[in-house]
């Protein structure tokens, strides 16, 4: 079974604890929307659609 192993998306601190990494995002960042959160440093998707 492998470790677990996540930066933080918000301040790129590292956690090898699940239970540590989700304490610390509601604790240190609870003034930030958790959507807000999930959609941190990726890219929307691309389309080429006028839509």
């Amino acid at each position: 079974m492998g470790g677990f192993s996540k930066d933080c998306p918000v301040c790129g601190k590292n956690f090898t604890s699940l239970i540590e990494y989700t304490n610390h995002i509601g604790i240190d960042h609870k003034d930030i929307p958790p959507d807000q959160i999930l959609k941190m440093h990726k890219e929307d998707k691309w389309s080429f659609s006028n839509k």
